[in-house]
């Protein structure tokens, strides 16, 4: 909340809660999800007063046309991805240029990728990160990391990469 700068897209929002969370905030976000069933729940839980567009499409379509945002978020997105580079790229290309991209993977060194325990998923882990590998497929995107951080399941953001899950900040090149 304290990065963000707005218009928004929040890339897989899910049902909603980050997007209303920026939204509170005053910002004016696009929240965009695959899921219909994520979105009907959002359309319900957190459609308020706060202007959102809910989008209902396939991030590696982009989505949300030829808009451009200050700031993307994309949490726990790009490990179901088919095609991560090519998120990386469209982000890339839908931000302006004083835009800043938030997002996070799952830490390959802390949580290694096993394919049977997302088998039975309706949109399973293709792959966890390495932080070595989260730097390269940002920057191959177009991307330099300004900050790496790191959280547990339930603990706050902080800085490093020795955790479960990997939380970079990254501006545009």
């Amino acid at each position: 909340l304290k990065l963000a700068k707005g218009p928004i897209l929040d890339a897989a929002c899910g049902i909603g809660y980050g997007a209303h969370a920026l939204a509170i905030e005053g910002h004016e976000v696009t929240a965009v999800d695959i899921d219909q069933d994520a979105i009907k729940m959002a359309l319900t839980w957190y459609d308020d007063e706060h202007v959102i567009q809910w989008i209902k499409g396939d991030i590696l379509g982009r989505c949300w046309g030829l808009s451009r945002f200050r700031t993307i978020v994309s949490f726990e997105t790009l490990e179901h991805l088919d095609d991560a580079p090519k998120a990386v790229r469209l982000f890339r290309d839908s931000i302006t240029d004083d835009g800043l991209l938030i997002c996070s993977v799952p830490n390959e060194d802390m949580m290694p990728f096993d394919p049977l325990k997302f088998a039975e998923d309706v949109y399973p882990h293709k792959r966890h990160y390495t932080p070595a590998e989260f730097d390269e497929l940002l920057s191959t995107g177009g991307w330099k990391v300004i900050h790496r951080g790191t959280q547990g399941r339930t603990t706050p953001v902080r800085n490093g990469t020795d955790s479960k899950f990997l939380v970079y900040t990254a501006e545009p090149v």
